[in-house]
Parts: structure tokens; sequence; C-alpha cells
């Protein structure tokens, strides 16, 4: 009696459906015996019947307000200082690059080579300083976007719970690259949130010099208008010194904590040179311009705590972007000669060179030989 391919079972009467596993023999007993076998056996442009059922899946029958509120929880996207690479433009390529026209004849094609060789070599020298450029411009970004991530931490775990339920998905995230990275390299970690810690101290410093200056000038700007409205010349009343004194000293505090800001950037730690850290501290830092980006994009949010975090970021991407196209272009100028010529002229020279070694020896033949 005929078995059942798919179970062992026997078919009774043969060919029919089997009554344990619910095959059936779509082509009798020569039929396929598996889905797999009829998706593979099926004619050139023939569908196999497959039996699938595609019918959507019921609605639930619970409402929405009994289900209970649908929350939005922050999902990380990969932002910061990774982004598409740029594309160079072709004819702005060929001006940097300055490579001379290619030969028309084979034997211009040698001296072609050397001006393309010695071309090269310049071109790898300006290359190698817009790819430091850009490395500087990055490592600046990162840091920024970590010291952002980090006091968005702090800021979330003083929200209450129906603020910071949104965050909470991606704070945890956070956490759990820090501790990868604190496992790997914990001294640099520690020194490093020192040194955040005294950035922050300085942000602080100037979100508020930032609004004692901003006050200054509105007190200066409402004595001047009051002189106006009295027929007096606000440029020439002894009366705004004092107003004006004070601007000009808020200022001038305000220029030296911008400058004690970016001297304390210069002395940021120096990462360890490890495979396993550095792995561990690239996962970190992606996790930080991802929460990064949130705390950006929701003032709302966060609040006017990270306005001076958020001016800075704009220039310093924008620094990063320049610097990769500087380093794309150059990459395409050094590349943009005519290698063709530049492979006759090194056939050129390396036939030339075997052509003179072989008359070199006849002529040697012929006057010892």
């Amino acid at each position: 009696m005929k078995a059942c391919p798919q179970c062992s079972a026997e078919l009774s009467p043969p060919g029919t459906s089997c009554a344990k596993c619910g095959w059936h023999a779509a082509g009798g007993e020569t039929g396929p015996s598996s889905r797999r076998e009829a998706l593979f056996e099926a004619p050139t442009g023939a569908i196999p019947d497959l039996d699938v059922d595609i019918r959507a899946p019921a609605p639930s029958s619970v409402a929405p307000s009994a289900r209970g509120p649908q929350i939005a929880t922050a999902v990380p996207v990969l932002r910061g200082p990774q982004s598409m690479k740029p594309v160079a433009d072709a004819v702005q390529a060929r001006t940097v690059a300055k490579f001379p026209l290619p030969p028309d004849h084979i034997w211009e094609a040698p001296a072609y080579a050397r001006e393309v060789k010695a071309r090269v070599a310049e071109l790898d020298v300006q290359l190698e300083r817009r790819r430091a450029k850009y490395d500087a411009a990055s490592r600046a970004l990162t840091a920024e976007l970590v010291l952002v991530a980090q006091q968005g931490v702090h800021a979330v775990e003083r929200m209450d719970r129906t603020q910071s339920i949104a965050f909470v998905r991606t704070v945890d995230r956070l956490k759990e690259r820090e501790k990868g990275l604190v496992d790997r390299d914990g001294a640099h970690v520690l020194e490093e949130a020192k040194h955040n810690e005294k950035l922050a101290t300085l942000d602080a410093q100037l979100a508020q010099l930032a609004d004692a200056l901003s006050a200054r000038q509105a007190e200066e700007k409402q004595q001047a208008a009051a002189l106006a409205q009295k027929g007096k010349d606000p440029a020439k009343a002894p009366e705004l010194e004092p107003a004006r004194e004070r601007v000009r000293e808020t200022q001038r505090q305000l220029d030296a904590a911008h400058e004690a800001r970016g001297l304390a950037e210069l002395a940021s730690p120096k990462p360890t040179k490890n495979p396993a850290a550095e792995k561990a501290r690239k996962e970190y830092e992606t996790a930080c311009a991802d929460f990064a980006q949130t705390v950006i994009d929701a003032p709302a949010a966060f609040g006017a705590a990270f306005d001076e975090l958020r001016k800075r970021i704009k220039p310093l991407r924008a620094n990063v972007a320049a610097a990769e196209k500087e380093v794309v272009l150059y990459e395409a100028a050094r590349d943009c000669y005519d290698k063709d010529s530049v492979a006759r002229g090194r056939s050129v020279v390396v036939g030339g060179g075997v052509l003179a070694a072989v008359i070199v020896l006849i002529v040697l033949r012929v006057l010892f030989g």
C-alpha cells in the first residue's frame, strides 16, 4: 500500500489525501511529494499552487482605549559623524589634479609617465593633510556629541516617568555600551568623565554669561530709547556710559569663557590603543551620536539648557562635511590621470632598456667574439 511521503502513514486508497498530516498528491502518484518540490519542479513560467493562506489577520477585538495609551519610544538612528560619503565632481577633480594632457604619440608616453608620478607624489602629501584635518574635525564632533549624550542622560534621569519613558530604551542602550567600554578601558573612561564634567561646568558658565549679556544689552537699549524720547542723542549721552561698560565687561567675560572652553577641549584625554577598547569605544560613540541627535531634535523635552550645545554641533558638523568633501575630491584628483598612457610609457622604457642591452651584447660579441 502507498505510504504518505510526509508522515509515512498509509494512504487508503493511494493517491488520496493523507488523513494524518493532510498531504495531498495533486498530480496523483507521480505528483510532487512536498511543497518545496512543487516550487522547484514547476515548469518555467508556471506558478505552483502552494495552498498558502494569505488572508489578513483578524483585527483585535480590544478597543484602542482598552489597550492603554500607545507610547512612542525613541528608536536610535545612526547619525552624527557618520553620514553618506559625498561624490567628487569630475571637472573639479581634474582642475585640482593638474595632470598634463595625455600624449598623442607613443614616444611621448615616458615623459608623461614621469610627470604623472611626480604630480601623484605631490597630491599624496596634500591628501594626507586633508585626511588629518578630517580626522581632527571628526574627533571634535564626536567629543561634543558624547558630551551632549551624557548630559542628556542626566536630564532624562531628572524627568518624571511620563516624560522619560520615551527615552528609556535609548538611554538603556547607551548605558549598556558605556558598561562595555568601562570593562575594557575603565581608567580612560574615568579620566574622560572628569574631563566632560569640567566641560559641562564651562558650558553652564557660558550659558549664564550669554543670558547676562542679553540682559545688559536689553537694559542699554531701554535707556537709549528713554533718552531718545527726551530729545537727547544716545550716542553722545554720558548717562549711557555705565550701561555700555557693563555690556563691555560681560562681553569680555564671555570671550574669556569661550577661550577657556576651547583650551579645555584641546586637553581631552587620549584613548587607549587597544583593539577591544577601540571597538567598544566606537559602539559607545555611535550610541552617543544617536541619543545626542534625539536631544538636539527635542528642545521641548530637554529645554533651553542644551541651546549652547546645539549651537556648537551645527558648525562642527559643517566642518566635518567640508573636510570630508575635500578628502573625496583629492582622492578622485589623485586617480584621474590617463592610466593607459602611463602603462605605455613604462612599456616603452622597459622595451628601450631591453633593446639597449641586446645592442650592447651584440657589439661586445662583434668586438670580442
